[in-house]
């Protein structure tokens, strides 16, 4: 029984130092590793809102350092944007593929879906696709609200600021989620810095929600989140969560030309 014992012991030590080596190695206080910490701080201050998730916190993970990624000969693959994501404006697709790229460069995803919103559709026009880069195909395509601040059927403003009411553009990398008022929702980190870098900080968050539906030519409003429905958010919410990528388009030639990820 005391060998029993003494060998349990000694196991359970060689498991923990394994797993505390492997996390170091993944893990780093790199730009991402604060962003992220920063985010989750903010978060928990908001009574309605806990990163805590059945898995388990989200947690940060490494990032090359942005001057030693190879990030300028990296183009979107143009046999995956014209043959198996139909459906998506190829010009967007292929800014979305371009931001994956450079941001697996980076080291910040650990998940193989990108999930793409076109903005310069309609709030009416299924404009959110989740592509499943692994099998290299579209898994989900629906209708997401944007901001009150932001349009009515058509986006035209956007914004990173607290109390715009605007939805927000660029690369987000999906965190955990939590129950809120509206049911499940996902945690969202902005990964630009002056376009979408508060969205934690704002509860800029991905939930479903009872406007989502046609309200006399456009669909009902968020304060700047991308509300999906409840008969789509689940299904997308539990798939993309804890270290996807969101890639939010619209033609704003400010975004355009200062995007780290473009």
């Amino acid at each position: 029984m005391v060998r029993d014992k003494s060998f349990k012991a000694n196991y359970l030590t060689k498991m923990s130092i394994w797993l505390l080596a492997g996390t170091m190695v993944i893990a780093s206080p790199t730009l991402l590793a604060k962003t992220v910490t920063k985010s989750s701080k903010a978060i928990s201050a908001t009574s309605d809102v806990s990163i805590s998730s059945s898995a388990g916190s989200f947690k940060p993970f490494q990032l090359i350092p942005a001057g030693q990624a190879k990030t300028s000969s990296i183009s979107a693959p143009k046999e995956t944007a014209c043959g198996n994501f139909s459906g998506i404006n190829p010009k967007v697709l292929n800014l979305a593929l371009k931001a994956q790229q450079k941001a697996k460069v980076m080291g910040i995803p650990r998940k193989q879906y990108l999930t793409v919103i076109d903005y310069s559709l309609p709030s009416t026009a299924r404009r959110l696709w989740v592509l499943d880069m692994s099998r290299g195909k579209v898994i989900h395509h629906v209708q997401v609200a944007h901001g009150s601040g932001t349009g009515d059927n058509h986006a035209k403003h956007f914004s990173d600021a607290h109390g715009s009411h605007k939805s927000s553009l660029g690369l987000f990398l999906t965190g955990s989620t939590y129950q809120g008022k509206h049911g499940t929702s996902l945690t969202l980190h902005g990964l630009e810095k002056g376009f979408n870098g508060n969205a934690a900080s704002r509860t800029i968050v991905m939930h479903p929600a009872g406007y989502v539906k046609d309200v006399g030519g456009r669909l009902g409003r968020s304060w700047g989140c991308p509300a999906l429905s409840y008969s789509t958010a689940q299904p997308i919410i539990q798939t993309i969560k804890e270290g996807s990528l969101v890639f939010a388009y619209y033609p704003d030639n400010k975004w355009l030309s200062s995007s780290k990820f473009l």
